[in-house]
């Protein structure tokens, strides 16, 4: 990464699947992504590690692998997780950070349903924010 980029905002708009597509949610967000940052010039590797790392991915990583070290357990050991929901791209990562999938992998994971009921762990049955009246905005 030879040059830094700075995300000033993230748009907080739900993510609309136009007409019927065969791509999933993730690869169609991708590709609006890429487009954008071609016109801007400015590669999607830059901006990842940018994102990434703007939304507490090193944090929730470097936490989880102490309280992973520390017990002598691994992600695999784990059967809930309640985690902040504050964005839909927050709780993706999150999983990431977690190790509950691999890096880039979280598109993958849910849709597989491993992140439910059924699946390898259930993510917020409390609900998450939403279902505790969290406002938009909050955090």
């Amino acid at each position: 990464m030879g040059r830094k980029v700075y995300v000033i905002g993230v748009g907080m708009t739900k993510f609309e699947k136009p007409g019927k597509h065969d791509a999933s949610y993730v690869d169609l967000v991708r590709e609006s992504v890429t487009d954008a940052l071609s016109d801007a010039k400015v590669s999607y590797d830059d901006i990842k590690h940018a994102f990434v790392g703007y939304v507490g991915y090193s944090m929730s990583k470097a936490a989880a692998n102490a309280v992973f070290s520390k017990t002598g357990k691994t992600p695999s050991d784990v059967q809930v997780v309640e985690l902040h929901d504050c964005f839909s791209a927050n709780e993706l990562i999150t999983y990431e950070a977690l190790g509950l999938c691999p890096e880039g992998g979280a598109g993958a994971f849910i849709d597989r349903g491993d992140n439910t009921y059924g699946g390898k762990f259930v993510v917020n049955p409390s609900g998450g924010l939403i279902s505790k009246g969290h406002p938009l905005g909050a955090t």
